[in-house]
């Protein structure tokens, strides 16, 4: 599928205004293809030879295709070049284009994805620093528990140490498991980018 990829964007017009961004596809000027700038002018003289008030502007970004309205009259503002890709398939009927950044309904769901792996890793960490904490704490009552038993009480300082190592540990793992939950998240993020303007 041929169509014009958005590289800029200039100081007016219209298109900017209705959330369109860079790497934003445009597929189509008043149901004529635009494959190309020589096609987006001839499809804009076209609307503006047959009066047309509005022509509809297909958007092309993350694979879904939204339907925009501009005045054949104003300059679109748009600096694009040739792209070619995957099919784009029509979004939710008066979907309206968001705004360039914000993960629309789909993408979310990419978010949501490891929701429960994200709330256990939460839970691991507050374990692990709780631990950290009580080891810390039965450390210095055993330090004063060494004045007492001498020598001897020396033995009860030894276990505070391996709860403070394994608290630490169990908050490492959690957040190495958080960082490549993140990774997961963002890799499927850019494979859904890439199918819709490759």
């Amino acid at each position: 599928m041929e169509y014009l990829l958005i590289t800029s964007f200039g100081t007016d017009g219209q298109l900017l205004p209705l959330n369109v961004g860079t790497g934003d596809a445009i597929i189509s000027y008043n149901g004529q293809p635009t494959s190309s700038n020589e096609a987006l002018r001839a499809a804009v003289a076209g609307a503006k030879e047959n009066a047309v008030s509005e022509a509809v502007v297909e958007i092309g970004r993350d694979g879904k295709i939204y339907k925009t309205k501009v005045s054949p009259t104003k300059p679109l503002g748009v600096n694009c070049h040739g792209g070619k890709g995957s099919e784009f398939e029509p979004a939710k009927e008066n979907a309206e284009l968001p705004k360039p950044g914000q993960p629309d309904q789909q993408q979310e769901i990419v978010h949501q994805g490891y929701g429960v792996a994200s709330f256990i890793i939460m839970v691991l960490s507050v374990i692990g620093w709780l631990a950290v904490a009580g080891g810390v704490i039965f450390f210095f009552m055993s330090l004063g528990a060494t004045g007492k038993y001498g020598e001897s009480g020396l033995i009860l300082v030894l276990p505070s140490f391996g709860v403070i190592i394994a608290g630490l540990i169990t908050v490492a793992s959690a957040q190495i498991t958080r960082a490549m939950i993140d990774t997961a998240n963002y890799t499927r993020e850019m494979l859904m980018l890439q199918r819709g303007r490759a």
